[in-house]
């Protein structure tokens, strides 16, 4: 599927002006919370640390990601993570 111009330009203005928070657990990371968060890893060495947490690595990770919308705090901990950091700024 093709986007228009202006679906290109509310995906750069969305991403832009996304939310930053830092994440930390240990064990398996909870993949689909980054669709059910719409967020990503704020860069490639967070990318990084996602895929080796996503193979059980049994020390804590702590995860930097950046998302479209608040994060959804409880959630995180039903997969025992924990939001610890809440980035006010916006970019």
């Amino acid at each position: 599927m093709k986007l228009t111009a202006k679906q290109k330009d509310n995906m750069i203005l969305a991403a832009q002006n996304a939310l930053t928070f830092t994440v930390t657990g240990r064990g398996a990371f909870p993949m689909d919370m980054l669709r059910y968060d719409i967020c990503w890893p704020a860069n490639e060495t967070m990318s990084n640390l996602i895929s080796d947490a996503f193979f059980h690595q049994p020390h804590r990770s702590t995860i930097s990601l950046k998302g479209l919308k608040p994060p959804t705090f409880a959630r995180w901990r039903s997969f025992g993570w924990e939001v610890v950091d809440l980035g006010d700024e916006r970019r």
